[in-house]
């Protein structure tokens, strides 16, 4: 049994509104930085990658990928408006750029189009989706061919950092869910060569990939003009 008040505080977490949500927000930002910082350090980013942020919080992370990809862009989602107004606060420089874009949504339907990124992201968050199977199969919709879907989460049962009472997984209304299962739900949703790490001090990360799949050509072969039938030649190719 759980303080229904100290509940209501932490559901925070999930969806940041109301009274006080800015500020505990920013407490988030500061909290999560070491493991946030050490899940980017296990993830590589091109200079003009496309990223995306899912469940992009207060935006802190938008702006350490951002400053790996001088070249590149982020877009970010949250279904928090506080969220989504901090995000853009944060990031201002480069939303004016025209780099950064935060929308209110949640990824039950992202809205962007198919295979717009190169790497998502999801910090601190999957833990709070509402269909893991079909979340992950509509984060692998936006994600280009060969593109890299990335979890860092606090929780890592099993791994060698301090162990989370069975008390906070109530007040915060989790399921306890480890690493391996993360990383096998993530395959049966359609990735590829899921890799996993753990952080000494507690965290861990699940990478995969998105397959690239195949994609059929149609080619007209050239035939004189006088000829009665067209002979068309069908290539396979990777999706790239």
């Amino acid at each position: 049994m759980t303080w229904r008040p100290l509940s209501r505080l932490f559901r925070k977490a999930r969806k940041p509104e109301g009274f006080g949500s800015g500020l505990f927000l920013r407490a988030m930002n500061l909290g999560h930085t070491p493991l946030s910082r050490w899940g980017l350090s296990q993830i590589e980013i091109g200079s003009d990658a496309s990223i995306l942020d899912l469940g992009c919080g207060g935006g802190r992370n938008l702006a350490r990928m951002l400053e790996r990809a001088p070249r590149g862009s982020a877009c970010g989602l949250d279904f928090s408006e506080v969220s989504v107004r901090e995000a853009r606060r944060v990031n201002r420089r480069a939303v004016a750029d025209g780099r950064c874009e935060i929308r209110l949504g949640n990824v039950q339907a992202i809205p962007w189009p198919d295979a717009s990124f190169d790497l998502a992201t999801a910090f601190e968050t999957v833990y709070f989706w509402p269909d893991w199977p079909a979340n992950f199969r509509e984060v692998g919709r936006v994600l280009k061919p060969g593109g890299i879907f990335a979890v860092v989460n606090s929780l890592d049962p099993g791994g060698p950092g301090p162990k989370v009472s069975r008390y906070w997984l109530d007040v915060l209304e989790l399921k306890e869910t480890t690493t391996a299962q993360w990383a096998g739900m993530l395959s049966e949703a359609g990735f590829e060569e899921p890799q996993t790490a753990s952080r000494d001090k507690g965290g861990a990360i699940i990478k995969a990939r998105k397959a690239l799949g195949w994609q059929l050509l149609l080619s007209p072969c050239p035939m004189p003009s006088a000829a009665r039938f067209r002979i068309h030649v069908f290539v396979l190719r990777p999706c790239v």
